[in-house]
């Protein structure tokens, strides 16, 4: 997968010139949206800020998987302008991933069940099972993530194959499994490790500006930190982890044609 790694990296500008309106819009209602929650709190506008940000989130990944899928075609493909664009290619985004979740709620639902049986049978109390509990817990992350992981190429798959895919896209990861999920690493450690770094580095000003008679201060810091990571994460880290999978998949195909 190490190309797809490249081909990932090298596609920044592609994709960055095709969906930068749509990163951007998902960008500022994921900023702004919590600051007007908090100044108008109600929970509808909550509800219809979480669905708003689920559009966004969905016109992004179409407008990123077409750029990255089909290069200089992704205009016939229905890549509108600067990435806006809410077609039958983002339904099935939508209807996908909701299948997909409730298949993975199932998996869970019987993991957690399969551990209630096993802690009865050996009469351990699930809310003090100690070493065993922990080891449960792990068992089961474990398997969840490689469900998850079975699963991420289910969007490129939507796009690519212009029809709706959803447990058909656990085939395309046989034998990849491990390569993928070496290739998300890759991606997403450096990001993670600076927003461990930014949140060590600036908790004592974040403390000291809580314990100051100036609320907005805190307010103005939090917002600054959230809004910077979060432009990292929108603009960088979901392009890069878009373009490693939609490149992933493409090397699969090429495989399994020949």
């Amino acid at each position: 997968m190490t190309k797809a790694l490249s081909a990932a990296i090298a596609g920044l500008p592609a994709v960055w010139g095709g969906a930068g309106l749509a990163l951007l819009l998902l960008w500022a209602t994921a900023v702004g949206g919590p600051l007007l929650v908090l100044q108008h709190p109600s929970a509808w506008l909550c509800l219809a800020l979480v669905a708003l940000v689920a559009i966004f989130k969905v016109i992004s990944l179409g407008a990123l998987y077409r750029t990255a899928l089909f290069g200089k075609e992704a205009r016939k493909e229905g890549l509108g302008p600067l990435g806006l664009q809410f077609g039958l290619p983002e339904v099935r985004l939508i209807v996908a991933s909701l299948l997909v979740l409730l298949f993975v709620a199932f998996i869970a639902a019987a993991i957690a069940i399969v551990l209630m049986v096993g802690f009865r049978m050996n009469d351990v109390d699930p809310l003090h099972a100690g070493p065993w509990g922990l080891a449960g817990a792990a068992i089961a992350q474990l398997l969840l993530l490689f469900v998850l992981v079975k699963f991420s190429l289910l969007h490129a798959a939507n796009i690519a194959q212009r029809k709706l895919v959803t447990l058909n896209a656990l085939g395309l990861t046989s034998g990849q499994a491990g390569k993928l999920f070496f290739g998300i690493v890759v991606l997403s450690l450096p990001f993670a490790l600076l927003c461990a770094g930014v949140v060590h580095q600036f908790a004592p000003e974040i403390r000291l500006a809580q314990a100051l008679p100036y609320p907005w201060l805190n307010q103005r810091m939090s917002l600054v930190l959230y809004g910077g990571l979060l432009l990292l994460q929108v603009g960088v880290l979901l392009p890069l982890l878009t373009g490693f999978f939609a490149s992933a998949y493409r090397q699969i195909e090429r495989l399994r044609a020949e």
